[in-house]
């Protein structure tokens, strides 16, 4: 299907160019050939790392203590990020139906290593780490320091303060590196649920030399001279009863450290809604909308809306 869908697709588009390099590689009197192709067409090549895709992606893989006392556990490999918490349904694999800082902001998973520290009542909990600063292809040659302080009980209300620390520096040609402090915080009570965070963000690309060059559709991998700085936040109510999930979703990130280009300095407003209904423990059937405010589009995006419509059904594999 796969396979299909992308030559139905293609169809549409600009013959691809390629340029072609030959080496031979001789050993004694062995002669060996490689070949090499280097697309040409700028505005495929610029947006090319959006499709390389991965046939099995590793969502999280990592060795866990469980301690007691003070210390609560331990992980090291690839894990859930301890910036912030959300509270909201996420509902596909990519995550992209979800406010703007989660999305493209907040990593969703990081690689590295971690320690959650808990007081003896476990009203307070400090989670540590020393992470790549990327979910998966970044390397070790760039590190950050994460880490978030939270106080909370369980199920009824939570409040944290999150913090990461790029150096964004690496033997790669493109480093993107971001760098944020943000705030989050949780109130329930009985079917409803009030959540939200805000962020405090730095964003950019290490690699300053050159014509302006990104992949990311905001711009927030972009070469540009200046290091932007944004503000972002997002308000969430969720109504979850019996069968029945419905959560509203709004937020708005500004770039108030500007760089001159407008892919990375519009503002981007988007409000999320969902539905799901449980139609029997393991099989949930649900919709979502999600719109945004209109954009400075590039030639290839011209005709393009800022809207999402998904509906879907799920199901879950539970071990039993």
């Amino acid at each position: 299907f796969d396979m299909v869908a992308r030559r139905f697709v293609a169809v549409f588009f600009p013959a691809a160019e390629f340029e072609v390099t030959t080496r031979i590689t001789r050993v004694g009197q062995d002669a060996f050939q490689s070949n090499g192709k280097v697309l040409k067409d700028t505005d495929r090549e610029r947006f090319m790392s959006n499709f390389d895709i991965s046939v099995v992606e590793i969502d999280k893989l990592a060795l866990v203590y469980e301690g007691r006392g003070m210390v609560k556990g331990m992980k090291f490999g690839k894990f859930e990020t301890p910036f912030g918490r959300i509270y909201f349904p996420v509902l596909t694999n990519d995550r992209l139906i979800t406010p703007f800082i989660r999305a493209e902001a907040i990593n969703w998973r990081e690689t590295g290593a971690i320690v959650t520290l808990t007081s003896k009542k476990g009203l307070f909990s400090l989670d540590l780490g020393l992470v790549s600063g990327g979910e998966d292809r970044d390397t070790n040659s760039s590190k950050a320091v994460i880490g978030r302080l939270g106080a909370g009980k369980a199920g009824s209300w939570a409040v944290g303060v999150s913090g990461k620390v790029h150096d964004g520096i690496g033997s790669e040609t493109q480093k993107r590196f971001n760098s944020h402090i943000g705030v989050d915080a949780m109130y329930r009570v009985g079917s409803f649920t009030v959540s939200g965070e805000a962020i405090y963000d730095q964003f950019s690309n290490r690699k300053k030399t050159g014509p302006i060059v990104y992949g990311n559709i905001y711009g927030r991998d972009a070469n540009t001279e200046i290091d932007p700085v944004g503000l972002g936040w997002y308000l969430d109510l969720m109504y979850a009863s019996g069968k029945w999930t419905v959560d509203l979703n709004y937020g708005e990130f500004t770039v108030v450290k500007k760089t001159g280009f407008p892919t990375v300095d519009t503002p981007n407003k988007r409000g999320i809604v969902q539905i799901l209904y449980a139609v029997t423990a393991d099989v949930q059937a649900h919709a979502a909308v999600m719109v945004e405010n209109d954009r400075p589009n590039e030639d290839w995006q011209k005709g393009s809306s800022p809207r999402t419509i998904l509906i879907g059904v799920e199901y879950k594999f539970n071990n039993r």
